[in-house]
């Protein structure tokens, strides 16, 4: 899978999800997803009620924030880079450091 978008991680660890994937996933402002740690990456997913994974909410910019907890699992800090990966077949997004 090759990425969608890498930028530079910003000090608040806020992301930006691509629009025309957030619509067709269905993650509308105020919506909860799910973000699940997994080999140096997070799926950011829809939520699940019973799930114990971090939850946000998007933003009406279309945004989330990643936890410090998370950052500090991924070892990401401000000006590092991430890259935002869309995997249509799951309806996810994945963010990993590059």
């Amino acid at each position: 899978m090759k990425p969608y978008k890498c930028k530079e991680f910003n000090k608040y660890g806020i992301v930006r999800l691509p629009c025309k994937w957030r619509r067709q996933f269905d993650f509308t402002p105020g919506k909860l997803v799910d973000l699940v740690y997994k080999q140096d990456s997070i799926i950011v997913k829809k939520h699940n009620p019973k799930s114990t994974d971090n939850s946000r909410v998007v933003s009406g910019e279309g945004t989330i924030t990643i936890p410090a907890e998370l950052k500090k699992l991924m070892r990401i800090t401000p000006h590092d880079e991430i890259c935002i990966f869309v995997d249509k077949d799951n309806k996810w997004f994945i963010i990993k450091p590059m």
